[in-house]
């Protein structure tokens, strides 16, 4: 299990404040086993409340060798 830092988002001039765009890389280590994983990114809102204030989405993906 790897865990990342807590980045601070800053959304710029985005033309629809409803659905913020942001993007990133991830780079894994050459040491990484081949088989099975899953990326996981979680959002957290400051100014929202209730449940709109933490959104998780996964993605599955393979390491092949």
């Amino acid at each position: 299990v790897y865990t990342g830092q807590a980045a601070v988002f800053s959304p710029g001039q985005q033309k629809d404040m409803k659905r913020l765009l942001s993007g990133g890389e991830l780079q894994l280590s050459r040491a990484a086993e081949p088989g099975a994983y899953t990326l996981q990114i979680v959002v957290t809102d400051a100014l929202a409340k209730g449940s709109d204030r933490v959104n998780v989405q996964s993605i599955d993906f393979e390491i092949l060798k």
